[in-house]
């Protein structure tokens, strides 16, 4: 989608792990079999991945729509570190096979009768939403979503894809804006309400949701439970 933030599909091998995860959960996947070259005191070309067991965890970004995709996921990631930047580099047209350690987690977004619920997302932290939105009901939702401009081709994406949200995002754009580029326009003529700055105090604090689902960075969701004071939230964590 962007130079750094990719969409990957999976297809489950093993018939019995196949339908056994729920839209806001995460898929651990080892890579080890792929990168790891046995143990090393000292790693000088590249010192992250001194002792790393490459096991990673990643937000499931679809849903099991049909009976065709029962034994099929996707995660939406963005080139962090040495699994993803193989990921990225990695030739679609040849085979990749990484053992499947599981799913888990519980970060499901609900609302109860008449129930409204806010969620923030930083980034690809918009992931557990991507599964669960056709489940919810829009108008009782209100997303708030901070990006980089270079990351627009998602945003846009994800408001084609999930019919509605779109008038129910408040979106923060940083970083320098070309009025003329396509993204820019296409987002401009969406519904979304844009702002170019970051988020603040200010735009939450008189949000009257119920709940609220944060998914973001350490650092921002540690200000996000600062201005929200005491509200209900629930928050992934999102640091890869």
């Amino acid at each position: 989608m962007t130079p750094t933030i990719g969409r990957f599909r999976f297809h489950i091998a093993d018939p019995k792990k196949a339908s056994q995860w729920k839209p806001g959960q995460h898929v651990a996947l080892s890579f080890q079999d792929e990168l790891d070259i046995g143990y090393s005191h000292m790693r000088d070309d590249d010192p992250k991945s001194l002792n790393d067991d490459f096991l990673r965890t990643f937000t499931v970004s679809s849903r099991q729509n049909d009976s065709d995709s029962h034994d099929q996921f996707e995660i939406t990631i963005r080139k962090v570190g040495v699994v993803t930047d193989f990921l990225f580099r990695h030739n679609p047209r040849a085979e990749l096979e990484v053992p499947l350690q599981g799913f888990g987690g519980e970060f499901f977004v609900e609302q109860a009768d008449g129930e409204s619920v806010s969620f923030v997302a930083g980034g690809v932290g918009i992931t557990p939403l991507l599964a669960q939105a056709s489940d919810l009901d829009l108008s009782r939702l209100k997303l708030y979503w901070t990006n980089r401009v270079e990351d627009l081709a998602l945003v846009n994406d994800t408001f084609e894809n999930i019919p509605g949200l779109s008038e129910r995002s408040y979106l923060f754009v940083t970083g320098k804006i070309d009025e003329e580029s396509n993204e820019w326009k296409k987002l401009k003529s969406s519904s979304a309400r844009l702002q170019e700055r970051r988020m603040s105090k200010e735009d939450v604090e008189n949000d009257p949701a119920s709940k609220w689902y944060l998914c973001t960075g350490t650092s921002f969701r540690n200000s996000l439970l600062e201005w929200l004071n005491g509200k209900p939230t629930v928050y992934e964590d999102f640091n890869y």
